[in-house]
């Protein structure tokens, strides 16, 4: 009996597969009416080179896709290349959001040489590396050399106090962004020093997320001191309860710096956390006064310069009697 080139169970395979290939090939023609683009791990993986050009033909310039989520996808060196060159060539992206991902340091370094000089981006999120290697550097030179990005997020990526430090020298001197998250990562009290001296310079940064990370009540105080000469921030997300109080006990055990943070009265923590909550509050409340005698101003006098009536509306608010007189003057325009 003849032999047939292909058993039946090898034929059904190939169909399997020619079925998911064209399959995933109408997922992304549909993309065109779409407002994001989302890769997840096996499909990324099917791509391949041919895929991934054609893909690049088709959505290199579609208005329709603003958003590209990568979720749980691996960027390695080449993979980093392929989403390099695809970045750099889109005009209409401009959220980017890498879930899950597995990336070595030198995949990111890839993809942040180009997002330092990268004008569409405006939000980048980046959380949760499975391979848990040092990126924190890679991070500081997008926020230090990017002059678009508005929006940061960089959840559970394992930035130590190190990371931290870089990461701060580069915010304090970046005039872009307005919204960092920092949280579920972690660095400790010795970065409280680095973050409360990047904040005290920085005049752009107005929401900043610290939770669910090794900072205690020694970091909050520190940041609470330099937080005082800050008129820019209005939202930092912190944790209620002391950090220590969620670690294990086991952890605690092994590090005596977290020991003490067990006995410390709640009433004293909170008190240090309503007082850094109370700066925010006071910088809210200046920047919708300053924003009503800048209207108040160009109501009163037409002529005037935008620029000069924010200047005028901010210098109004140095004294509480000035404040008072702004605020006055809004309620009657």
């Amino acid at each position: 009996m003849k032999r047939t080139s292909s058993s039946p169970v090898r034929t059904r395979l190939m169909d399997i597969q020619a079925f998911e290939e064209r399959k995933y090939l109408t997922k992304l023609y549909n993309l065109k009416k779409s407002e994001h683009m989302e890769l997840k791990m096996f499909e990324f993986q099917r791509i391949g080179k041919e895929k991934a050009i054609w893909m690049k033909n088709h959505y290199l310039s579609n208005p329709h896709i603003t958003e590209l989520r990568l979720n749980q996808v691996s960027l390695l060196n080449d993979e980093a290349y392929d989403l390099v060159y695809f970045l750099e060539k889109n005009t209409t992206i401009t959220s980017l959001k890498l879930l899950s991902p597995s990336i070595n340091t030198a995949g990111f370094n890839i993809i942040a040489q180009a997002l330092k000089t990268n004008t569409t981006l405006q939000k980048i999120k980046f959380s949760d590396n499975v391979n848990r290697e040092n990126v924190s550097p890679s991070i500081a030179e997008i926020i230090k050399f990017n002059k678009t990005l508005t929006d940061l997020n960089f959840t559970n990526l394992h930035i130590d106090d190190d990371g931290i430090k870089v990461i701060s020298e580069a915010l304090a001197i970046n005039t872009s962004l307005s919204n960092i998250n920092l949280s579920d990562n972690i660095y400790s009290n010795n970065s409280a020093n680095y973050l409360a001296s990047c904040l005290e310079l920085n005049r752009t940064i107005k929401h900043i997320n610290l939770r669910l990370n090794l900072m205690g009540i020694e970091g909050y105080e520190i940041l609470l001191k330099k937080l005082v000469n800050n008129i820019s921030l209005t939202t930092i997300s912190l944790d209620e309860a002391n950090p220590a109080l969620l670690i294990s006990e086991e952890f605690i055990n092994k590090n005596e710096r977290f020991q003490k943070h067990l006995t410390l009265p709640r009433d004293e923590y909170f008190k240090i956390y309503e007082n850094i909550q109370s700066i925010c509050h006071r910088n809210k409340e200046k920047e919708t006064l300053e924003h009503k005698g800048t209207i108040s101003l160009c109501l009163l006098a037409p002529e005037l310069p935008t620029e000069i009536s924010n200047l005028i509306s901010e210098q109004l608010l140095v004294t509480e009697h000035d404040a008072a007189t702004l605020r006055r003057i809004g309620n009657l325009v």
